[in-house]
């Protein structure tokens, strides 16, 4: 994958800017379980990370045959809010990698818009994208499915062959490669057990990273200078590992043909950032 093949950095909020997972996820365990239906906070992540809350709530309203108060989003609300107020960061490396970076960057979260725009704040980030905040409430499904990813896509004008998704959960990795883009997977968030880099793998992330600056010190490594008659090489959608050896590669569409040069180099993400391949264009292979 080179740099110059994206146009747009879609991020992920929740555990991927602003460390709000272990806030969020303790205030809903909290009520529930005084409500009735006793889980942890690390039962939560597990099963709900990346869902709107709407849509977690459904499930657990179904799986216990009751429904939650109308009270409850008030009490979950007001715990979170105090909990920000006092302790809310941002994910350590993202301001140094958002200043990095020079293409268009957006989020698009399961969150309410207003969410999403108070957390920017208090961290000190909502000037890195404006208005361009996207809501699962902006689209008929939220994550796993690609709606939210495409609107975002959309709205910025960018193909979504050309966008980069940086996400912490399982659903949000299927949702970005259900709309056809490039899904890297973060596991640096306080909420992120030891396991968490591994599920984010086995669906497909083509990426992991544990520091959000490795993606600045990829993507800085693979802006390269690219004659015009070169093909565009990028990764396909398979998972890469610290022992790779043989990375497939794929020509984009819409680039020169790849007949046109006898060998092409492309940075590929692994987890050493910026590792070089030469590759064969015919085969694709290293």
């Amino acid at each position: 994958m080179t740099a110059r093949y994206f146009e747009l950095v879609i991020f992920d909020c929740d555990g991927v800017l602003v460390d709000s997972e272990p806030i969020i996820n303790h205030a809903h365990a909290h009520v529930l379980t005084a409500c009735g239906y006793p889980i942890t906070a690390r039962d939560l992540v597990g099963r709900f990370c990346g869902m709107s809350d709407a849509d977690m709530l459904a499930i657990i309203e179904h799986e216990w045959g009751r429904a939650l108060p109308l009270s409850y989003t008030e009490r979950v609300g007001t715990m979170i809010e105090n909990e920000f107020r006092q302790s809310l960061a941002a994910i350590g490396g993202v301001t140094e990698t958002l200043s990095s970076l020079r293409l268009p960057v957006c989020v698009a979260s399961s969150s309410t818009v207003e969410q999403i725009r108070r957390k920017l704040e208090l961290t000190g980030l909502r000037h890195h994208f404006g208005e361009n905040l996207f809501s699962a409430t902006m689209v008929e499904r939220g994550k796993p499915a690609p709606d939210l990813f495409l609107y975002a896509a959309e709205q910025l004008a960018a193909a979504p062959d050309r966008c980069l998704v940086i996400e912490d959960s399982p659903a949000g990795i299927d949702a970005a490669l259900a709309a056809g883009m490039t899904a890297v997977g973060f596991c640096g968030g306080s909420h992120c057990g030891p396991e968490h880099g591994a599920r984010l793998q086995e669906h497909r992330a083509a990426l992991v990273m544990h520091d959000m600056r490795e993606l600045a010190t990829a993507m800085a490594n693979s802006r390269q200078s690219q004659p015009d008659d070169t093909p565009n090489l990028r990764a396909r959608p398979e998972p890469i590992d610290a022992d790779v050896r043989r990375v497939p590669l794929e020509w984009v569409p819409g680039t020169p043909d790849r007949a046109k040069a006898p060998t092409a180099t492309a940075t590929i993400f692994g987890f050493r950032a910026g590792r070089q391949y030469t590759v064969d264009p015919q085969s694709g292979q290293k």
